[in-house]
């Protein structure tokens, strides 16, 4: 039998031999990578495995398929603690959601923020109350095919158990709740000023108006008198004491006289306290403030009152004296009885160091039966 010679000098019939022979040194090398990478792929796995057991979060990993590929302990104590983890690997989504469904305390809200999630197709956060009373917060994290919402991607879930810090929280705000409603009820202004003397709180008595209180937080008194339009020298002189107090650390009280938006005339007594409990606590300033303006307006009353008697002291012929209980001289006005001594000399001297001993005598007696009838007493003497 002929056969016939290629040009190259290979025969037809061993032409098909080498390229099987080829072809079957490709498969095998491929077959090595292929083992290769399933070995690398496996040790990937084991340590991923590994490294997620250590983990304080539970970890839910689904491939592009839908299916588990990696949950860690963690993950089933959280949620169902005789279950092992093992159980899950290789099941889809489709079994595991309504085991989890079963368990929330509002499953129609869970199913809601499920598919919102996959369909926008970025990381989110939510907050999973389960019916348990648990609270676990839980992070959505797709993996590849960025910018395609909808795509299938893998996703990986993660769950923290926040119920202490959640009911922490909670006590937290009920005690500050409880010490802001007794602070509200004080009767004078409180506020919490800190280091860069902006407020932190201030009472309704403070600042009545809540819009203006919370705008008010995180800011400071130069600014507040800018929105109110008041006096920028008394929004200075606070902040100059506020300077003063964190400096020296003691505290600081002074009188302060306010222009109300009608013109009204207002007095304020101010106190600066720096509470600074150790080296790690911020300081913070307590400023306590009370109205004094009725007493503004007393005092007042009481210096023209005091004008007016002395003017008709001034008007009287007679001598005056205003004694204590003991018949020391408070005050005096000298008439036409001459007692021999300066105006200014009465004040402040004992009657027995003005009239004669029996004169005193009888004086002090009738001044003790004053005080103890309260009526009116005259007496005469030489």
């Amino acid at each position: 039998m002929s056969t016939t010679t290629s040009p190259i000098g290979l025969s037809a019939a061993a032409c098909p031999a080498a390229e099987l022979a080829q072809a079957r040194q490709r498969v095998q090398e491929l077959e090595q990578q292929l083992a290769a990478a399933q070995e690398a792929a496996a040790t990937a796995t084991q340590q991923l495995t590994a490294l997620s057991g250590f983990l304080p979060e539970g970890l839910l990993l689904y491939d592009a398929h839908n299916r588990i590929v990696l949950n860690n302990q963690q993950y089933c104590d959280l949620l169902w603690p005789v279950v092992p983890a093992s159980a899950w690997l290789g099941r889809t989504s489709n079994e595991l959601v309504p085991e989890v469904r079963a368990r929330v305390h509002d499953p129609e809200a869970f199913d809601r923020w499920k598919e919102q999630t996959r369909a926008n197709g970025v990381q989110a956060h939510t907050e999973v109350h389960l019916l348990c009373g648990r609270v676990l917060a839980h992070d959505y994290v797709p993996i590849g095919g960025e910018g395609q919402p909808g795509h299938q991607r893998s996703r990986l879930h993660c769950y923290r158990d926040i119920t202490e810090s959640k009911e922490a929280t909670r006590q937290l705000q009920q005690q500050r709740t409880f010490y802001e409603a007794i602070l509200d009820f004080l009767p004078g202004d409180v506020a919490v000023i800190d280091a860069d003397l902006r407020y932190r709180y201030l009472n309704a008595r403070a600042v009545p108006d809540p819009a203006i209180r919370a705008w008010l937080l995180g800011k400071n008194d130069l600014e507040y008198a800018a929105l109110r339009g008041r006096n920028h020298e008394v929004a200075s002189r606070r902040t100059q004491l506020m300077r003063q107090v964190l400096e020296q650390g003691e505290p600081h009280s002074w009188e302060e006289e306010l222009l109300t938006a009608s013109g009204e005339r207002r007095y304020a007594l101010r106190h600066l306290h720096l509470m600074q409990q150790g080296p790690d606590v911020p300081r913070l300033l307590i400023g306590y403030g009370t109205d004094i303006t009725a007493r503004h307006e007393a005092e007042n009353r009481i210096r023209v009152s005091e004008g007016k008697l002395r003017a008709l002291f001034a008007a009287l012929p007679d001598t005056i004296l205003v004694l204590d209980d003991e018949g020391v001289v408070l005050d005096a006005k000298l008439g036409d009885t001459p007692l021999l001594r300066p105006e200014a000399s009465v004040t402040g001297a004992h009657l027995a160091q003005l009239l004669p001993s029996d004169a005193v005598r009888h004086l002090l007696g009738h001044l003790q039966q004053l005080q103890d009838t309260g009526h009116t007493e005259e007496y005469a003497f030489e």
